[in-house]
């Protein structure tokens, strides 16, 4: 009998490790950008965009997309990003990236601002449906949708209306407040800058006049 329950015991055991061995090696499926992210947030090298201050069509920016990488992260669930060098007429070169969260199906795109090299935004995100809000900081919220708008003469279709908040994580000092737009197979057609304490000078609304994009 005693014999019978160390063998018992051995193979509950055996059979034991064999799981949790199996466990650490599992291996997950890849978790892809969503279409609807790579629609509105990923485009090619070679891609610009030219934006007009709505108070003085004189003042321009013209916005290149200098470089762009597109890779898998190897992690027990892998999972889809992609990372961008723009060049701005005005502010020079700045970097964004985005994709999906780790472990998660879920995308937002990021613009790091170079200017205090110590804060990111978040501009866009996958959203489910309007009031949706961004799950990590909860500080951009899905407004509305348009079949058509019209921005600078422009009537573009399928955009996206955004809203970024002010967060405790996010200093008054230096988040602007600002309402986005984005069109699906174009990118950001509108930003309205509302509020920006740290730098007053950012209060403004720029319209895209003109683009040429590569997905």
């Amino acid at each position: 009998m005693f014999k019978r329950l160390i063998f018992f015991y051995t193979l509950l055991f055996l059979i034991f490790l064999g799981y949790s061995c199996a466990k650490r090696g599992a291996h997950y499926p890849t978790q892809y950008m969503s279409q609807e992210f790579k629609d509105y947030a990923d485009f090619m090298q070679g891609s610009y965009w030219v934006y007009v201050d709505s108070t003085n069509y004189g003042n321009l920016d013209s916005i290149s997309l200098a470089s762009h990488s597109q890779h898998v992260v190897q992690a027990p669930q892998p999972y889809e990003i992609i990372e961008d060098s723009y060049n701005s007429s005005k502010d020079g070169g700045f970097t964004a990236f985005g994709g999906v969260e780790g472990d998660s199906g879920y995308c937002n795109y990021y613009i790091l601002d170079d200017a205090l090299s110590t804060k990111q935004n978040v501009e866009f995100f996958n959203s489910d449906s309007v009031g949706a809000k961004e799950k990590n900081d909860g500080i951009l919220i899905y407004i509305s949708f348009f079949d058509t708008l019209t921005i600078a003469g422009n009537k573009f279709k399928n955009v996206k209306e955004f809203h970024a908040v002010l967060t405790p994580d996010q200093p008054a000092f230096w988040a602007p407040v600002a309402t986005i737009y984005w069109a699906k197979n174009i990118g950001m057609v509108k930003e309205k800058i509302t509020y920006a304490a740290a730098m007053p000078w950012m209060v403004k609304t720029w319209e895209l006049k003109r683009y040429h994009v590569i997905q």
